[in-house]
């Protein structure tokens, strides 16, 4: 069996290679509404790729809420506990919590939320 996540890279990588100035480009996807880093080289110390898709707070919020919008029963996150935890992040933290919070009070259709 294929490991799911291979390649996937933390998103406390990405924002650490941001901190660092590691990134030599950064944009959006369109399509997915992701962000995107490009790095030269070895930018994720020893980690696959030099090009990143990866979701913030900002790129969350109008997942979730087209998931609202279109009564799904939920939304899905990789992994949450790979967050930045310097305090300089606290914010970014809080924001990606809140979309997630966000998600839960309006998002979650009332039969789901009583069942």
């Amino acid at each position: 069996m294929a490991p799911i996540n291979e390649g996937q890279i933390d998103y406390k990588d990405v924002v650490k290679a941001i901190d660092d100035g590691k990134v030599k480009e950064q944009s959006s996807d369109k399509d997915s509404l992701s962000k995107i880093i490009k790095c030269d080289g070895d930018c994720l110390d020893g980690k696959k790729g030099s090009k990143v898709w990866y979701d913030d707070a900002e790129t969350l919020g109008p997942k979730f809420a087209l998931a609202g919008t279109n009564k799904l029963r939920g939304v899905g996150i990789f992994k949450v506990d790979d967050l930045p935890q310097e305090d300089k992040h606290a914010d970014e933290r809080d924001a990606m919590w809140k979309a997630v919070k966000d998600w839960q009070a309006v998002g979650v259709p009332p039969s789901v939320e009583a069942a």
